[in-house]
């Protein structure tokens, strides 16, 4: 799980992190708004965490590094008003930034995945007090969906239908946000698509980036097999080239091939490749001269 963000000793919820900050010229305004009427809409906060206001924050910050006396009132979300916490963050940043079809349904991917996990945290908790009691019935013989049914269940279908979008942009607001959740895509890429700075077409991850992903680093089984592979290959071809050296030069050639194994195993990945390569740098390295006598 992401470290929560943090701005001074406030603790951010999760959901307003979706949302990028202010920069540049506007924050300087907020800046210099704050420093001449005050704070006008306090902070909200629920449980610690900062539901609302973090530009508010900083820039109230700001100005006390300044060495200016500014007030910053706070208040608690009332839990009570018949929403969750990050759907009234949602509300909230949804509803007031003029955001784009892209950043509209990106954010609304993002905000989708953390009610899922509140849901399934909520059940968990339930099940575990026993409060909550699955109730066993019979099942009934299973229907057909037709493909539509089954779009508009599924997550992009949910996204969707809450960002008044087509399936096909829903699909690729929740590729990236499952990309971003998975760690193979910076949160930056996302909150770049919110902020309006990238469209949403050119930050979905390519199936050829996460393919190279995967091929660049193996497993460490997979590292171990390839090692043994090579420490194969180089056995066979000291049993193939000792003879071809004299005796007081084989601790030399033992030494070339370990050095071969090492640098291969690690640099190359499939197993034919290696061996090509490990013979590749023995007709290098060593080159076989028959025995004979020496010349007196």
């Amino acid at each position: 799980m992401a470290e929560p963000e943090m701005i001074c000793d406030y603790v951010i919820h999760q959901a307003a992190s979706v949302f990028p900050l202010l920069e540049g010229d506007g924050f300087q305004s907020l800046v210099d708004s704050i420093a001449v009427h005050g704070m006008q809409n306090p902070i909200v906060s629920y449980k610690g965490e900062v539901l609302d206001g973090r530009n508010r924050l900083r820039a109230v910050m700001k100005l006390r590094d300044e060495g200016r006396k500014v007030e910053l009132p706070c208040v608690e979300w009332d839990d009570k008003c018949g929403m969750a916490a990050t759907e009234w963050v949602a509300a909230q940043n949804l509803d007031r930034r003029h955001l784009s079809a892209d950043a509209y349904v990106a954010a609304t991917a993002a905000i989708n995945r953390i009610l899922r996990k509140e849901a399934k945290e909520r059940q968990k908790a339930g099940l575990n007090k026993g409060t909550v009691k699955p109730v066993a019935t019979k099942r009934s013989p299973r229907q057909k969906r037709d493909a539509k049914e089954k779009d508009a269940a599924s997550t992009a279908g949910q996204v969707a239908a809450k960002a008044g979008v087509s399936l096909r942009k829903a699909r690729q607001a929740v590729k990236l946000d499952q990309a971003v959740e998975a760690g193979t895509v910076s949160p930056d890429v996302q909150k770049d698509v919110i902020a309006g700075k990238t469209k949403l077409k050119d930050a979905v991850p390519k199936k050829s980036d996460s393919n190279t992903g995967s091929k660049a680093k193996a497993g460490p089984a997979r590292l171990i097999f390839i090692e043994l592979e090579i420490q194969t290959a180089s056995l066979k071809a000291w049993q193939r080239l000792k003879d071809c050296f004299p005796p007081n030069e084989h601790p030399l050639l033992r030494k070339t091939l370990a050095a071969i194994i090492r640098d291969e195993s690690q640099v190359v990945e499939h197993r034919a490749e290696q061996v090509a390569a490990a013979e590749r740098r023995l007709a290098d390295i060593c080159k076989p001269r028959k025995r004979g006598r020496r010349p007196q």
